[in-house]
Formats: structure tokens, C-alpha cells, sequence
């Protein structure tokens, strides 16, 4: 059984984790840590809880095995850091970071320490973003010509982030587009030569794939081998943290590592080195004209 702490009790615990770990078979949440304890308290009544409370972090050395990490994320690096340092195991909530630097600092504390240190990027887990993966390096949809992301993100109001990713031999244009004002449709588009195909978080057990066959439009919804209707939707929530607790159990690497998610660090810190700001012609034409 894996002893289990909580540092950070806010929303994303709430809505997400404490409901994903009920039915996990080998792990027993055993201390929730926070600065604030009225969170940790909300935390513990509504899930019925009989564990101890506490904001000193130094307190569970000894007391854990792991912890789950869900504190603001500019305190990721130093919470995680301490942890790993004490020997505990640590799943940190996205981001991993506030910058590359501390992706860093975390990394070499989990190498020195010999810990697992997993990334709870969920979307990871949705099953079907491998499907769209096989496919499209199987050339199901031709010769790739663009990738599109529609997913929420960001602190602005709005951004858009055009790049080029190198598949197959080619590079490949990518458009990411981030709004907290305009409701985006949250999934993958990746237009080939013969075709589009979609992933959207809104549907996780399908891949949509529209060509043309005999002259005529059609799609196809692409289900994984032995999928059939009426199966339980998966819960990457859920999902992720059998991972992460399967890897400090074995003793093996989690699903989504450190090191791969310290990629997505170096291209928002490199895409805020290069941005510029989008036109807003309604905010700098002239007022007189």
C-alpha cells in the first residue's frame, strides 16, 4: 500500500484527483498539506477523510511514499524539489515549471535522490491520441501537411503560436491557437495530402476521418481494436495516477516523464523570447478617423 500525501488541496484536487483515486487499489492518502488549511479541511470533509492535516511540508518526511504535487505552479519546482530531497516520489501537476531552470532543478533532485517524478499532463493519457499518432505515420491521410491544435492554454487573453515540426524527413507547419475569450474546440487537426483526421477530448475513444472515396466526401470514425459501444469512458485522470503509482510500486519510469515535458518548457520559453504582439486594429486606429 502507497502512502500517499497531497501538498496543494485546491479545485484541481477537488474536481479531479480526489475523485480519480477512489476504487485505486495499492495507494491510501495519508496526510493533505497545505498553506492554507480551511482548503485542506474542505478537501477532507467532503471526501470523508480521517487523515491528519498539516502546512509544515518538513513533516512528512518518514510519513509518505509519494505525493502529489497541486500547488501554484511557481512553487512546482521548490515543493517537488524538497520532496525528492526527503525520498518521496512526486507526480507534479502541469506545468512541471514556472521555467526550463527549475524543470532542471527538478530533474537533477529526482536523478540524485533516485525518485520517480512524474508530470500529470492528462491529455497523455486520452486513448485517442496514440490512434491519431499511428495513423497519421502510417500515412493514412497522406503526406502530412499541417497540424493545428485547438486546445485552451496560456495566461493571455488570446495568442496564437505558429511553429514547424520535423516528421518523416519533412518539416511540417503547426498552428496553435490559445483564447480564453473565443470557446476553441479542444483536439488535434492534422490535414494530409488525402485527407483530415481529428482527435477531440470531447469524444477520447474515436478518431475522425473525413476523404474523399469515389468522388464523394466521406468520414470515418476509427475505434482502437476490441472498442465497442457502451464501454466505460477511460478516465485519464484516473489513468495517469495508476501509472504513477505503478512506477513507484516497480520501480520503473512513469508515463510522462520530467525530461519529456521539460520539451514543451523549452518551446513556451522560446516562444516568448520571439513573440509579438497581435493587431487590435480597434485599440490603435485612429480615434479620429
Amino acid at each position: 500500500m502507497i502512502r500517499l500525501a497531497i501538498v496543494g488541496c485546491g479545485a484541481v484536487v477537488r474536481h479531479y484527483h480526489m475523485p480519480a483515486l477512489i476504487g485505486i487499489d495499492n495507494v491510501a492518502v495519508s496526510v493533505l498539506c497545505d498553506l492554507n488549511r480551511g482548503n485542506a479541511e474542505r478537501l477532507r470533509r467532503h471526501f470523508r477523510l480521517t487523515v491528519p492535516i498539516t502546512d509544515d511540508l518538513a513533516s512528512l518526511d518518514g510519513r509518505v511514499d509519494a505525493a502529489l504535487v497541486a500547488v501554484t505552479p511557481r512553487h512546482h519546482a521548490s515543493v517537488s524539489v524538497q520532496l525528492l530531497e526527503m525520498g518521496i516520489d512526486v507526480c507534479c501537476e502541469k506545468p512541471l515549471a514556472a521555467s526550463v531552470a527549475d524543470a532542471e532543478k527538478m530533474i537533477d533532485a529526482a536523478t540524485a535522490h533516485r525518485r520517480r517524478l512524474a508530470v500529470a499532463q492528462w491529455c497523455r493519457f486520452l486513448p485517442n491520441l496514440p490512434l491519431l499518432r499511428a495513423l497519421v505515420l502510417d500515412g493514412f491521410v497522406g503526406e502530412v501537411e499541417e497540424i493545428a491544435d485547438d486546445s485552451y492554454g496560456g495566461v493571455e487573453a488570446n495568442a496564437e503560436l505558429r511553429a514547424r515540426v520535423l516528421m518523416n524527413g519533412r518539416k511540417v507547419p503547426v498552428r496553435f491557437s490559445f483564447s480564453w475569450t473565443d470557446l476553441k474546440r479542444n483536439g488535434l487537426r492534422i490535414r494530409g495530402k488525402d485527407g483530415l483526421a481529428i482527435a477531440s477530448t470531447a469524444a477520447v475513444d474515436v478518431v475522425t476521418v473525413r476523404r474523399v472515396a469515389g468522388g464523394q466526401p466521406v468520414a470515418m470514425d476509427i475505434h482502437r481494436d476490441g472498442w465497442a459501444p457502451g464501454h466505460p469512458v477511460p478516465n485519464p485522470f484516473r489513468d495517469q495516477l495508476v501509472d504513477f503509482l505503478g512506477a513507484v510500486a516497480e520501480r520503473r519510469e512513469p508515463l510522462v516523464t520530467a525530461r519529456s515535458a521539460i520539451r514543451a518548457l523549452r518551446v513556451i520559453e522560446h516562444a516568448y523570447s520571439v513573440r509579438r504582439q497581435l493587431p487590435q486594429p480597434w485599440l490603435t486606429a485612429d480615434p479620429a478617423r
